[in-house]
């Protein structure tokens, strides 16, 4: 179901041109994981906080509507949230939500699915509101929800820049190569930045970059910058159970200053990247439904468009053509992707050991 229509989207045409963007428009960063449990919604709380206390303006946008939980990290509960908005009864500086260090938050409904199948009257409300408030922010991080969903995919073609959680474990990693595969095939186009989170030791992590990096540039030709990595730290445990940024809470672990460290190199490429306003941002979640179906059968529970009577040939196809091979099945074009990672895997692997032969 296309989030814009045709008329919506020649007018944000013209607002997404390099050539009429402000001076000052919010860059975006969408924050994304191949599965869940990787610790996605702390770190990008942790990098939007650091952000902020190093003066930025920043909100952060909680688009992961399956779990909603970044007011749950702070201890705070939203009088208003997204589907107030939505349903016209606030105004998206209402729902805002102010956190520590200046940084604002729009919190997400848990479990509406109106963030994604938006009508035209709740189309015009979101725009309206991202349009008067484009100005006030320096940085839009968007925390999307974990995994290869519709409304995830959106988000990340979206979005001007993309920072890709991983962890050492192989199951984060093969999730994480599906994930920028399937982006991969629709266009993405934009920066891909990699965080190793839960790392064992600096070693660890920067050996699961490089296997992670290999495989991207092998095999989806796809250059992914590293920003760093997170050793795994109790402490970062004991603060989210106690609903106190890391960063706020204990600054002198460990966990804190790896963040620290990360937050300024994505402070110094963020400085660098495209600027693109809020509205921009959300304008460019425009997927029409033919062109969703080019995502079939990566998009797990969507089915192929049928064309309609209008749409069939009244030719028949010619006797002497051979029947084209079946579609594969969502679960064969999974396990074919995750051999495709397993040989990247290996491959890099070889690799490795190929240069610590050398450097005999």
């Amino acid at each position: 179901m296309a989030i814009w229509s045709g008329g919506e989207m020649g007018e944000l045409a013209q607002l997404n041109h390099p050539g009429r963007r402000g001076s000052s428009r919010a860059r975006v960063l969408a924050i994304a994981s191949g599965k869940g449990g990787v610790g996605k919604s702390s770190i990008a709380l942790n990098l939007a906080l650091h952000l902020s206390r190093r003066g930025h303006r920043v909100c952060l946008f909680d688009a992961d509507t399956n779990l909603a939980n970044l007011n749950i990290l702070l201890g705070l509960a939203p009088e208003y949230t997204l589907q107030a908005l939505l349903q016209g009864e606030k105004g998206l500086d209402e729902i805002l939500l102010e956190a520590p260090e200046g940084l604002r938050i729009v919190p997400a409904a848990s479990g509406i699915e109106e963030f994604i199948e938006l009508d035209p009257e709740q189309q015009r409300r979101l725009l309206a509101a991202l349009q008067a408030l484009e100005r006030q922010f320096d940085y839009l991080l968007v925390d999307t929800a974990a995994g290869i969903q519709e409304s995830t995919l959106q988000l990340l073609l979206a979005a001007g820049g993309l920072l890709l959680l991983i962890t050492p474990e192989p199951t984060s990693l093969t999730d994480a190569f599906s994930l920028l595969k399937v982006l991969r095939r629709y266009g993405l186009d934009h920066p891909v930045q990699v965080v190793v989170n839960m790392a064992d030791n600096r070693a660890a992590a920067h050996d699961s970059f490089k296997r992670f990096q290999t495989s991207a540039a092998r095999f989806l030709q796809l250059d992914v910058g590293y920003l760093g990595y997170v050793l795994r730290d109790e402490q970062m445990a004991a603060a989210v159970m106690q609903q106190n940024p890391i960063l706020l809470s204990r600054p002198e672990a460990v966990a804190s200053l790896c963040l620290q460290s990360i937050g300024n190199r994505l402070e110094q490429r963020l400085e660098k990247s495209v600027q693109g306003g809020l509205s921009d941002f959300f304008g460019r979640l425009q997927l029409t439904d033919a062109e969703l179906d080019r995502l079939h059968p990566f998009v797990s529970g969507r089915e192929a468009a049928v064309p309609g009577p209008e749409e069939e040939t009244e030719e028949p196809t010619p006797p002497e053509q051979p029947e084209p091979p079946p579609e594969p099945t969502a679960e064969e074009d999974e396990e074919r992707e995750r051999r495709d990672l397993m040989s990247a895997t290996y491959y890099a692997g070889l690799l490795g050991a190929l240069e610590r032969n050398r450097g005999r």
